[in-house]
């Protein structure tokens, strides 16, 4: 299994790519910067569900794993990329992961 503390060091790499690209597209320059996908990369070191939804027809949705809410918990939590929040994100993510089998986490939303 992965450390956190390199999961961290990719989070905090995430934010500063992404501080970075707002910052310009503010601005009205989009950089165009090639989209790596690192948060997918710490979900799957995580055990997040891979995503099932980009080949499913809407009415069954309801009944594939979606990772939508992960971005979204991304950019609530981490305000400034630092290791505390990082840290947060991969704590929450843990806790929501032992609700999937159960209950759906709070952060989740259906596509």
């Amino acid at each position: 299994m992965t450390s956190d503390r390199f999961l961290i060091a990719v989070l905090k790499a995430l934010h500063s790519i992404s501080a970075f690209e707002k910052r310009f597209l503010t601005a009205g320059i989009d950089m165009n910067i090639p989209d790596v996908d690192l948060l997918e990369s710490v979900l799957d070191e995580l055990g997040v569900p891979r995503d099932e939804t980009a080949d499913v027809p809407y009415e069954k949705l309801p009944d594939v794993f979606c990772r939508d809410w992960t971005y979204d918990l991304f950019d609530k939590i981490i305000q400034n990329g630092s290791e505390q929040e990082c840290q947060k994100f991969i704590d929450t993510i843990r806790q929501d992961i032992k609700q999937i089998e159960g209950e759906k986490p709070s952060h989740y939303q259906n596509a």
